[in-house]
């Protein structure tokens, strides 16, 4: 017959603890293509292949093919609807966004998923901020604070965030510029998407901890050049597990880019005789488009990156801010960050700490020198004689026992949790027992 001894308040104890852990994405990671999925969830209607990207990529700690693939973040893009890449691609005269017949943006041709972009963003200060309508400002909180207009979203996944990021514990490794370069026939060589930026930036959350504000998504941070304290890239939202960088902070604004991107051409295309590596009639396959500086745009199906009239030479093409931004698809615009502004080798990109908390209930299980001395168990007995006392009345022994498990009951007697000894403990009449069991949640 099972012994039942009720437990007092002073025999419970309820705590709470932090747990931490370092999280390390390394940039081969970032970078690697086989490393990064993306989702076919946005098609063009067009005659022709079209464009089909994704609305954001997630990236992987190893080929996400695999069974044994974590997932670790997802990347996307995201413009607010007055920003000037939004305004200048709008079909309206500056400043304005022209609305269709269904209030819908409207946008050029030579643009492209505008309006994802920026129902990406509203989502995200829908989700962050608690309005679709405004926009991240940094530095956060503070009367001086300037919008983000151009932003980089970096959700990070549960696995690795868990209850939050630590504050203080975040750094991002970046190259900040990238080059633009010519071979040996003095023509402009892709740049979009290989692995050569320049100038190499540490971003972190340093000195987040003097100053906590919250917001509709939990706790902020802001973003700061580790080099340069005082100049904020972005912010970081620690109980979501999100990053937000200024593009136009973290991207140089005199980068110029060169290459092939998804575009709204169903033949092939003669990309220009002057500077470009894409030199001949049918260089540029059906569904992509040349971006980049000094190609000459005539009749053909070219793309125009800022707009210039038909037959006149591209001089200011190229730029990364605002062109990049507005012509190229959101799966390009991932693939260029995650290709040109990381590594390709096994140096640390991102790294934080993590933070789970964990809510314990200490149950103190007090037995005193004359309880639980007996065992339960049918054959501790031998025809009414304690097995452990000898027949031999001259040798009688106590009874004693090895306690091996303790059961936590409910009011109604309903057992409820078992907790296991790593070994038996022998109790008698000679020993005052206290066994510690701790419930975690």
């Amino acid at each position: 017959m099972a012994v039942f001894k009720s437990l007092l308040s002073r025999d419970i104890s309820n705590t709470k603890s932090v747990l931490n852990q370092l999280v390390d994405i390394v940039r081969e990671d970032i970078s690697g293509s086989n490393s990064r999925k993306s989702y076919e969830v946005f098609v063009t209607s067009s005659v022709g292949p079209g464009v089909t990207s994704s609305l954001y990529q997630t990236v992987y700690d190893q080929d996400f093919s695999l069974q044994t693939a974590n997932s670790l973040f997802d990347l996307t893009f995201g413009l607010h609807i007055d920003s000037t890449p939004a305004s200048s691609a709008s079909t309206a005269p500056k400043a304005f966004i022209a609305l269709d017949s269904s209030l819908k943006p409207r946008y050029q041709s030579t643009s492209m998923m505008m309006r994802e972009k920026v129902d990406i963003y509203k989502q995200f200060a829908a989700n962050l901020l608690g309005n679709a309508q405004t926009s991240f400002k940094i530095p956060y909180g503070q009367n001086n604070a300037t919008s983000i207009n151009s932003a980089l979203f970096f959700t990070f996944h549960r696995l690795f965030v868990r209850d939050g990021i630590k504050r203080e514990t975040f750094a991002m490794r970046m190259k900040f510029k990238m080059a633009l370069s010519k071979d040996s026939s003095n023509k402009f060589q892709d740049n979009l998407f290989q692995v050569q930026g320049t100038e190499e930036r540490i971003y972190t959350d340093f000195g987040s901890s003097t100053f906590q504000p919250l917001a509709a998504g939990g706790s902020v941070g802001n973003i700061v050049r580790a080099d340069k304290t005082t100049e904020t890239v972005g912010l970081i939202f620690y109980d979501h597990g999100t990053i937000v960088l200024d593009a136009e902070k973290v991207l140089s604004g005199s980068d110029v880019g060169h290459g092939l991107i998804s575009g709204m051409s169903d033949v092939s295309t003669k990309a220009g005789t002057a500077n470009s590596v894409y030199g001949q009639d049918g260089d540029v396959p059906p569904g992509k488009v040349l971006f980049g500086p000094g190609h000459e745009v005539g009749n053909e199906l070219t793309f125009q990156v800022n707009g210039e009239t038909p037959g006149t030479a591209v001089t200011t093409g190229g730029m990364i801010y605002p062109y990049f931004f507005t012509s190229a698809s959101i799966d390009d615009i991932a693939n260029h960050v995650c290709s040109t502004r990381f590594g390709s080798d096994a140096g640390t990109a991102i790294t934080f700490q993590n933070k789970t908390e964990i809510n314990s209930s200490i149950y103190f299980i007090r037995a005193l020198p004359d309880e639980f001395n007996y065992s339960s168990n049918p054959t501790y007995t031998d025809g009414g004689a304690i097995r452990v006392n000898p027949f031999n009345e001259s040798e009688f022994r106590k009874p004693f026992s090895y306690v091996t498990t303790v059961g936590l009951y409910g009011d109604s007697d309903e057992l409820l949790a078992v907790a296991k000894l790593s070994r038996p403990i022998e109790k008698n009449d000679e020993k005052d027992l206290t066994i510690r069991v701790r419930l975690d949640f």
